[in-house]
């Protein structure tokens, strides 16, 4: 358990500054490539991390199935998969009703990002929360896998911005974003499914 919540930390992480990267290709020409973008792509990531921990943490205390991990990164993947089919239709919309440029940009990024960067966001403390069953080692569970989110997305800016975005459309890249998230739900799914039930939460080290 401890192995696969450790690798989709990196993964999703990754992914999660995937999407903020190609926000600003998503919303530029509708809204015109200036710093509000970015500030309404970092406040949005920001509230979006903010409630999916507040979230996350919540349903850990209720339940430690990995099934419902996988349900959660799940609804993550559709929405990804759907962000191309919805895309100039929400940013037309807004750009026709909302005056300010600036205002625009960040409606239309709350729109598109921000329920799947939340979905993404509840994964930290309920992976947290799968890893400590059977350990103490709160300080270090917890602080090895927020440092491998960090890493994963640092991994994500540099692999996004540098390689992908000059040798894919915004629409294939967003494509293959969602097919990580696809695999990383069906991980946790195929996790549960091979995992009995008397020993789901024994050791973090299974």
């Amino acid at each position: 358990m401890k192995a696969l919540i450790y690798i989709n930390a990196f993964v999703l992480g990754t992914v999660l500054m995937s999407l903020e990267m190609l926000g600003s290709r998503y919303l530029g020409p509708y809204f015109g490539y200036t710093i509000h973008i970015w500030a309404a792509l970092i406040s949005t990531v920001l509230a979006a991390l903010a409630i999916g921990y507040f979230l996350g943490g919540r349903l850990a205390d209720r339940t430690q199935s990995v099934r419902i991990l996988g349900v959660v990164v799940l609804i993550a993947f559709v929405y990804v998969m759907l962000i191309p089919q919805f895309l100039d239709w929400i940013c037309l919309q807004v750009a026709v009703m909302v005056d300010n440029p600036a205002l625009g940009s960040l409606i239309a990024c709350i729109a598109l990002l921000f329920l799947p960067l939340m979905s993404m966001a509840i994964f930290t403390p309920f992976g947290i929360r799968l890893v400590l069953s059977g350990s103490g080692e709160a300080g270090t569970v917890s602080g090895t896998i927020y440092g491998i989110s960090t890493v994963g997305n640092i991994f994500g800016i540099l692999f996004t911005t540098f390689y992908l975005i000059p040798r894919f459309g915004s629409r294939h890249i967003t494509y293959g974003l969602a097919t990580v998230l696809l695999l990383c739900a069906l991980s946790f799914v195929f996790k549960s499914l091979t995992t009995p039930p008397s020993t789901h939460h024994d050791s973090p080290n299974e």
